[in-house]
């Protein structure tokens, strides 16, 4: 008698002691972010029961999560048969487009008939600590792009409501190298652009500063030579 899978085999027979496993998708609920909003995990996929011909897989932002990947087969007859109990793993690379805030991304994997799986991955702004929650979205944000930058880059920032606001760049001694904004500001979004070369030729690591009542955003520049 021929056995199939997640039985258990006793005295030539076949006894069923488990329930089919379905397809599943297995990636970490949480990942932090770098720094500069950059992210990656492994996600891992499991066939179930019954054999089926691959699709394809993806990944993709679904909140504040630029970019995303689809890995097509198109269902061709060339495409693999994937037999219960098979597993394989694909990266997801991806890049907080605000890397203050939050995101969110979706991976899946498909199959031409029928199967298949997805799962969803929460993805936290950096914390040097490791251990303290986002900024919730009331706050203040700052970052900027390009980072590193090799003569320009744009700052923007967030603001959580209309008041005085200042903006500046500051070198490793606190030297304050320009100030790009003092004035009073709505709440909202806001970017300026600075040319670095304009203030100073060096590289090396600056500070912007971003300051209004009650909060106090700074957002390292990696200004390169």
């Amino acid at each position: 008698m021929r056995c199939v899978a997640l039985v258990l085999v006793v005295a030539g027979s076949c006894a069923l002691t488990l329930p089919a496993r379905a397809d599943t998708l297995e990636a970490p609920a949480q990942v932090m972010a770098a720094a500069d909003g950059s992210f990656h995990y492994t996600a891992t996929f499991h066939k179930g029961p019954g054999s089926g011909q691959f699709a394809g897989y993806s990944w993709a932002g679904i909140q504040n999560v630029a970019g995303g990947l689809y890995a097509d087969c198109f269902c061709l007859p060339s495409c693999p048969i994937y037999s219960p109990g098979y597993t394989f793993t694909f990266d997801v690379d991806g890049q907080l487009t605000n890397p203050a805030l939050p995101g969110q991304v979706g991976q899946s994997v498909g199959f031409c008939d029928a199967g298949g799986a997805s799962s969803t991955t929460e993805v936290r702004p950096f914390d040097p600590a490791g251990i303290a929650p986002h900024s919730p979205v009331i706050d203040a944000a700052l970052w900027n792009e390009p980072n590193p930058f090799t003569a320009r880059t744009t700052l923007h920032y967030r603001l959580p409501e209309s008041g005085p606001v200042s903006l500046g760049v500051y070198d490793l001694t606190g030297r304050l190298v320009v100030r790009l904004v003092d004035e009073v500001q709505t709440a909202g979004a806001h970017e300026v652009m600075w040319n670095a070369r304009a203030e100073t030729a060096r590289g090396g690591v600056l500070f912007a500063r971003l300051a209004l009542p009650g909060q106090v955003r700074t957002r390292t520049l990696i200004l390169v030579p």
